[in-house]
């Protein structure tokens, strides 16, 4: 923090010595906002418009702080809740594809694969409780 320095004599200091508040964006309200709403097409205009900052100062701040670009953020996000819903729900390939925001099947494909290293389809196999037979 840099302060003014003390004036000699009987003059009194008029600088405020309130902490600085941070001017970084508010990132839970961006978390937010997007994961309530991944069907959106975001873009970075969007995302800076949250933040109270322009696109160019945003992605500046973003890529300094999360090491990655808003871009990027996002298919990350998409591609975790597309893991979530195929855990978790009997939804198709395609339904979730569109409820996490991807124009199209190929698209979800290609995000997961790269970050998971295998299809959404062989992932939903692999977390399907099949029955098996009791024992009486």
């Amino acid at each position: 923090m840099v302060t003014p320095a003390h004036r000699p004599g009987t003059q009194a200091q008029f600088a405020d010595l309130r902490t600085p508040t941070s001017s970084a964006p508010t990132f839970a309200h961006l978390h937010t906002a997007v994961t309530a709403d991944l069907r959106r097409h975001w873009s970075t205009t969007d995302f800076a418009a949250i933040c109270s900052m322009s696109p160019r100062s945003f992605y500046r701040w973003f890529r300094a702080h999360l090491r990655t670009t808003p871009n990027a953020w996002l298919n990350d996000l998409r591609v975790r809740e597309a893991q979530r819903l195929l855990e978790q729900s009997d939804l198709s390939v395609s339904a979730i594809s569109h409820a996490v925001g991807y124009a199209s099947d190929d698209l979800l494909r290609r995000h997961f694969a790269a970050r998971l290293g295998t299809t959404p389809t062989a992932h939903a196999k692999a977390f399907t409780h099949k029955p098996g037979p009791r024992a009486s």
